[in-house]
């Protein structure tokens, strides 16, 4: 039976009615971003005209690497083309008369042009709504700093630039689609039932659910009240939230998947993102999607190492598999705000120390140039009996920087009992066994009689996927360290 391709534009509808984002559907805005110059704390910070510039040409770099997606990808299918081209004659027909699907029959070729032009028309569109609901600054600029950036830095696109722009395409199907809801219960599900435990068995206790958190089997503290910090919509920071829920940050939040699912919790959740990647689609997948799986994207399109069929590369994906704006507005959900930004230099106020009941570090430890840095950060915006949730693993970002950076940069790589060491060093305390919050692997049940007899587990080793192609023969899977830590007393001597 002959094998077919379902066309590029089949997953995807034109109706106008499906990309309306008039209030009778979209209602506000989920969660606009505050401008790239804003503090966490709503306090504007003032940019001379060479650092708004450089701000610019920063954003332009991307925003002309998005709208720039065919130009890129077309190097790379070319380059399939000439690697055939040089063939002998009689392996060029013995290609050509396969029946199995390859890069190289005529029909996929224009089939994967199709998918190319689908990708890029997704891409500018992400940039044109951007810049037609009038985003934070300066990502409503993106389309113009694009232009800036032609101008001043010529039209090329590095191959770093277009592998972010793969990466991107890959994530939203990680965050945002239902093939992917078993790799997120591995990581994001855990975290989010870890939290949502340690919150409930406050409530249990009949003490509030903020700060001053404590272990199973330790006593809370009194009633701390119900006014909770919140980071709005504009940025302001306000002390009037009513409800007693725990206020979350979550740093390198990516796409705002965990962020969200975190609301809809019941949490009061601040993300913080540094990519301007990610904070172009994250804008827009948060405010501008209205129906469900209302977009589709070829995510794996590009990629043809470790490709067991065909189809499997070329397959499309569709999102969201759940709107952004059920999921913050639903009874009983919390508040969700962004900060655009580095997260040290974010948070490292003096009016940002105490701030948070919780931080949750997913996949976020390895992206700094120096570890210890985020350690005392995390350590500084908790409030007492807080509570530090991380899971990852420690691929150190910026230790191969100068293969496609060019430059070396600064990179501390210790291992990951390092990290606890440090961490304990700085003040935090690992009380919480960690056996007992993960709900994917084998513990001991709370109240189980043999509970006592059991050593406790301060860090547990957890393998989790990580934006793996479930359908791929190399699938990226990571021996994760998860653990829970809490803030209390003072700063040890390091």
């Amino acid at each position: 039976e002959e094998r077919k391709l379902a066309r590029p534009w089949s997953k995807m509808t034109d109706d106008p009615s499906r990309r309306s984002n008039d209030d009778s559907e979209s209602g506000n805005p989920v969660v606009p971003l505050p401008r790239k110059a804003d503090r966490a704390d709503g306090i504007q910070v003032e940019m001379d005209d060479t650092t708004r510039h450089e701000e610019l040409l920063a954003l332009g770099r991307i925003a002309h690497a998005m709208r720039s997606f065919a130009d890129c990808a077309d190097f790379e299918l070319q380059r399939w083309s000439r690697s055939f081209d040089r063939l002998p004659d009689e392996h060029k027909r013995l290609l050509e008369s396969l029946e199995t699907l390859t890069l190289y029959a005529g029909d996929c070729q224009q089939f994967i042009r199709e998918g190319v032009h689908h990708n890029d028309m997704f891409l500018r569109m992400v940039l044109e709504w951007i810049g037609e609901e009038g985003g934070p600054w300066p990502l409503v600029h993106a389309s113009q700093a694009a232009d800036t950036w032609v101008d001043a830095r010529g039209g090329g696109v590095s191959a770093g630039d277009f592998d972010k722009l793969l990466y991107v395409l890959k994530n939203i199907a990680r965050d945002w689609s239902a093939g992917f809801q078993k790799e997120r219960d591995a990581s994001y599900g855990r975290i989010v039932r870890a939290l949502s435990r340690l919150r409930d068995e406050r409530r249990r206790r009949g003490v509030d659910g903020r700060a001053r958190l404590h272990p199973p089997g330790r006593e809370g503290d009194s009633e701390l009240g119900s006014e909770v910090d919140e980071v709005e919509a504009t940025g302001e920071r306000h002390q009037q939230h009513q409800g007693g829920r725990m206020n979350v940050l979550v740093p390198g939040c990516g796409l705002a998947r965990l962020c969200v699912d975190l609301v809809g919790e019941g949490f009061d959740v601040v993300g913080n993102e540094h990519s301007y990647f990610m904070l172009l689609m994250s804008a827009f997948l948060l405010n501008g999607t209205t129906v469900e799986d209302q977009w589709t994207v070829f995510p794996w399109m590009m990629n043809s190492s470790n490709v067991l069929s065909l189809e499997d590369q070329l397959r499309p994906c569709s999102f969201p598999d759940r709107l952004p704006s059920e999921l913050v507005g639903r009874p009983g959900s919390g508040s969700m705000g962004m900060v655009a930004g580095e997260f040290c230099e974010c948070f490292s106020h003096a009016s940002e120390k105490g701030m948070y009941d919780a931080v949750v570090t997913c996949f976020f430890l390895d992206t700094g140039h120096n570890v210890i840095q985020y350690l005392e950060t995390i350590w500084d915006v908790l409030a007492e009996g807080g509570v530090w949730v991380h899971l990852g693993p420690l691929q150190w970002h910026w230790s191969d920087a100068k293969m496609y950076e060019g430059d070396e940069e600064m990179s501390i790589e210790i291992g990951f009992d390092a990290v606890v060491e440090i961490a304990k060093r700085i003040g935090f305390e690992f009380d919480f066994d960690a056996r007992e919050f993960d709900d994917l692997a084998s513990s001991v049940a709370p109240g189980d009689p043999d509970e006592d007899t059991q050593p406790k587990t301060i860090l547990t080793r957890v393998r989790v996927p990580y934006m793996s192609n479930p359908l791929s023969m190399r699938p990226q899977v990571y021996d994760c360290g998860f653990f829970l830590a809490s803030k209390r007393g003072g700063i040890s001597a390091l």
